[in-house]
């Protein structure tokens, strides 16, 4: 390094003088200088060359140490610049003006000063606008440490829960999330009961994976106000996969469920009030066709027939409508018990025999040679599911062709299936099939009257009693299977 050479160069040079001086001395003294000189005046002068050397040598060190005082002021100068570069001072000025090696560290710590505070404000930057970002977003933010405590929490999460995030920050979760599940009647996530496991927040933290928030939860804020929420908490994790921690989102719903409970109280009041006289409308109808009134000639049948069918079609669109108010509101109730099912294959056949004559279609049932295990369901419910299946394989059949009903078991389910060869189901639209309110556009082209909330419902009611519904098709014009499974009721 620079600077020591110089120390050495400096040493050396004066102890190249020292010498220079020393040895002519000592030559002229031995060799030239007097030599009747007695013993002691020798070392008497031995004394004051050696009192010189000592001289030289702590004048060397004075000058060593002189050298290193200045370093150790640069060095500390440096570190003090350091230290409160470290502390968030990026003005300071290490002001070292040398050529050694000294000033090159001095120079270099400047240059990183300076890329520091660039990077600094880039960071700051980016954090004001993620800030930004966050307390604009309309749904609740609140981040939480992996010690449960908040360390984050948006304009939106201190309007809902009615406190400042000065009042939440390092705080416990639970001391300001008070949730409340109304079907229950239970706080949950509450201090009071922090293990509750119905409280989504410890599932996710538990699961370590993502937990929406079920229907029926409320918020209770500061000024005991109830809110009824949605959301989800899930956890967020470092680049490394490690969780750091648990972002909940909350989203005020107390509106949107007043008006989906209104529109459902509207449905249900209006499909009943309908339902009613359409009922009426349909005994009458019937006891004509019966020949209750006297006989009807043909064109009078005829047109009886059609005011029949149409009536029978509103009905079982009122119904759907009812049971989607229902599934809407909550309000299912499933009255299980154990069936037989070859029982329901009969029943649905004989429901829907006049349908598929008038449609030209042949009912075929494969039963197999052995009785089928018993379910535990709710007779009318399956009922209604197998039905819908039937009618909508007969309603989407293209001439004279058969529907297959077929009964199987495996060792966990019984499972009922329908086979059509009708229109088919586009590959594209398959995934969406199950939707509320869907129809594929070749379903529109044959049969425009249908309302798309039938395999909603089938759904809902399979899976609400245990079972799973699912479909098999090639594509469009190549036919369609529905599959209906329900566990093999304990015996």
């Amino acid at each position: 390094m620079e600077i020591f050479r110089k120390l050495v160069k400096v040493r050396f040079f004066l102890a190249v003088l020292f010498v220079a001086f020393l040895v002519p001395v000592i030559f002229i003294y031995f060799f030239k200088g007097d030599q009747s000189a007695s013993f002691a005046e020798t070392l008497s002068h031995l004394f004051y060359i050696f009192i010189g050397f000592t001289v030289f040598v702590f004048i060397m060190s004075l000058a060593g140490i002189w050298d290193v005082i200045s370093i150790l002021s640069y060095l500390k100068k440096m570190s003090e610049a350091i230290q409160k570069v470290a502390s968030g001072n990026f003005n300071v000025k290490i002001g070292i003006k040398r050529k050694d090696e000294i000033g090159e560290l001095a120079r270099n710590l400047e240059w990183m000063k300076e890329e520091l505070k660039k990077n600094f404000e880039g960071m700051k930057r980016e954090e004001e606008k993620l800030n930004a970002i966050v307390d604009n977003v309309g749904d609740a933010i609140i981040v939480l440490d992996n010690k449960k405590k908040i360390i984050l929490a948006n304009l939106a999460a201190q309007k809902l829960i009615a406190y400042k995030e000065e009042e939440m920050m390092g705080m416990e979760y639970y001391k300001f999330l008070r949730l409340f599940d109304k079907e229950k009647q239970i706080f949950i996530c509450n201090f009071d009961t922090i293990n509750n496991e119905d409280c989504p927040i410890e599932k996710a933290i538990v699961a370590k994976k993502i937990v929406f928030i079920p229907r029926g939860i409320y918020l209770i804020n500061k000024y005991e106000v109830k809110i009824e929420v949605d959301g989800s908490v899930s956890p967020y994790k470092d680049f490394r996969g490690g969780i750091m921690g648990y972002v909940i989102v909350l989203r005020d719903v107390t509106s949107e469920r007043e008006v989906e409970r209104m529109k459902s109280e509207f449905v249900s009041i209006t499909s009943h009030q309908l339902r009613t006289p359409l009922s009426s409308i349909r005994w009458y109808v019937e006891m004509l066709l019966d020949g209750d009134a006297g006989e009807l000639n043909k064109l009078q049948k005829d047109f009886t027939l059609e005011v029949h069918q149409s009536t029978k079609k509103a009905i079982e669109l009122i119904n759907n409508l009812l049971d989607l108010s229902r599934i809407e509101g909550g309000t299912i109730k499933y009255s299980k018990q154990l069936i037989s099912p070859e029982q329901i294959i009969e029943d649905t056949i004989s429901d829907v025999i006049p349908l598929a004559e008038a449609s030209n279609i042949k009912i075929i049932k494969k039963l197999g040679k052995e009785a089928m295990p018993k379910i535990s369901v709710d007779y009318q419910k399956v009922f209604q599911v197998i039905q819908n299946l039937v009618v909508n394989a007969i309603n989407y059949s293209k001439g004279k062709s058969e529907v297959i009903l077929s009964l199987e078991k495996n060792d966990k389910e019984v499972i009922f299936s329908c086979k059509d060869s009708g229109i088919g189901i586009p590959k594209g639209v398959q995934k969406d099939l199950f939707k509320k309110f869907f129809r594929a556009e070749n379903a529109t082209v044959v049969n425009a009257q249908g309302s798309g909330i039938g395999l909603f419902i089938c759904k809902v009611f399979a899976e609400g009693m245990g079972g799973r519904i699912w479909f098999e098709s090639e594509g469009e014009d190549k036919g369609s299977t529905f599959y209906v499974g329900f566990p093999i009721a304990d015996r």
